[in-house]
């Protein structure tokens, strides 16, 4: 009975994965804030409150999953995930944003690492763990499928009501979150679990984080590349369009292609990079960003979608390949909690510089701000860029 109930897990989780994963608002969300006249310095103290909370829990959400369980931990997630798009999507003002932004931070602690591990434990316990990446690829094609057609409903929901892509989100998330309670948890709790032993651990791992100096490199090279796509993404993205002419409904159609486009080619991260190899890969991504916010800094017109689209592939070639490179270097042991605090870090530095990106784009100009996101990315990035190769070769 219990293999049958596990077995089920895969088919559920699939369903899970589906529908919380129509994002209807990916292409008008900063559009829908900004209809309530929240300057872009809210939209990052939005932005940096959000991360704040996931920092802060980060660690306790996965002792939390450890001690009770991964269904329970995604339930709560995703539970808490519809909430906030619900409080969002009713609401009308910055405080009321705020504590939608608040809730989704803590969904996102919860989910992180625990969504993963629920399907994994399942396929452990079926004894097919070698069918975890085939699965996760599967998974992907999906999502990418729905998202895509988020992207493309959204625009002409928004355009019917501004509050409709939110409402029906977090319909689907809820929905999705009852089938999560439905999964058969397949975590057994390790009775050797203890707040002591996570905090040793996470300091033998954070030690081991500075002392590899491959390790630091990438740590901090992902914090350079990361802010300045974050900045855009969360800030920028969609006014900047609408600003070069896009209308509200062709901003779907482009983060369809956007999304569809990354997504295929982030599948094939592997082989493109066996042709190109390390040092190829990471001085690409440095200059396609740094060159694609130049050029969107100075040309106001329909064309710079093509750098717009370039910065969306670059970044999910990027995710791609350096989590492969920080894993190569990353003893089994501590490998998880080295990668948490590696995204740690990156969610650190967001949340004080999302806030600095928002009150440049309101002091100066969005085109200033974006043309500064381009000078950051290489300025910092070049001589990082160099210092790894001065490093391989002593």
């Amino acid at each position: 009975m219990w293999q049958k109930n596990i077995e089920a897990n895969i088919k559920k989780f699939f369903a899970f994965r589906i529908l919380s994963s129509f994002w209807f608002t990916i292409a008008i969300w900063i559009l829908f804030i900004r209809a309530f006249n929240i300057t872009y310095t809210q939209i990052g103290i939005l932005e940096a409150a959000s991360l704040i909370i996931i920092l802060l829990l980060e660690i306790p959400s996965g002792v939390f999953a450890d001690l009770f369980g991964h269904r329970i931990t995604v339930f709560i997630a995703t539970l808490v995930w519809s909430i906030g798009n619900f409080v969002i999507g009713l609401g009308n003002g910055f405080y009321a944003f705020l504590l939608g932004y608040s809730l989704l931070g803590i969904a996102d602690a919860f989910r992180s690492g625990s969504q993963s591990a629920l399907l994994y434990e399942s396929l452990r316990k079926l004894k097919r763990q070698k069918d975890y990446l085939k699965i996760r690829s599967k998974i992907r094609k999906v999502i990418t499928i729905t998202v895509v057609t988020g992207a493309l409903i959204g625009p002409i929901l928004f355009n019917i009501n501004i509050r409709l892509p939110f409402i029906i989100n977090a319909i689907l998330i809820f929905i999705s979150s009852l089938i999560v309670l439905s999964i058969a948890e397949p975590y057994v709790k390790k009775k050797t679990t203890s707040l002591k032993k996570h905090y040793e651990h996470f300091i033998d791992s954070l030690r081991f984080s500075m002392k590899n100096k491959h390790v630091s490199w990438f740590i901090i090279f992902g914090v350079i590349l990361t802010i300045p796509m974050g900045i855009f993404v969360n800030l920028l993205s969609q006014p900047y369009l609408v600003k070069i002419g896009f209308s509200i409904l062709s901003i779907g159609g482009l983060f369809a292609i956007i999304h569809g486009t990354s997504g295929i080619i982030a599948s094939f991260a592997d082989k493109i990079e066996g042709k190109i190899k390390e040092k190829v890969s990471l001085l690409s991504i440095i200059l396609i960003q740094c060159f694609a916010f130049v050029i969107m800094s100075i040309i106001n017109a329909p064309i710079a979608a093509i750098a717009v689209i370039m910065l969306y592939i670059s970044r999910d070639y990027k995710e791609k390949i350096l989590d492969a490179y920080m894993n190569h270097h990353i003893t089994p042991k501590n490998r998880a909690t080295v990668l948490s605090i590696s995204q740690f870090t990156i969610d650190l530095f967001a949340a004080i510089f999302v806030i600095s990106g928002g009150y440049i784009t309101d002091t100066f100009s969005m085109n200033t701000t974006i043309f500064l996101l381009g000078i950051v990315t290489l300025v910092l990035g070049i001589p990082h860029f160099l210092k790894r190769y001065k490093l391989l070769r002593k």
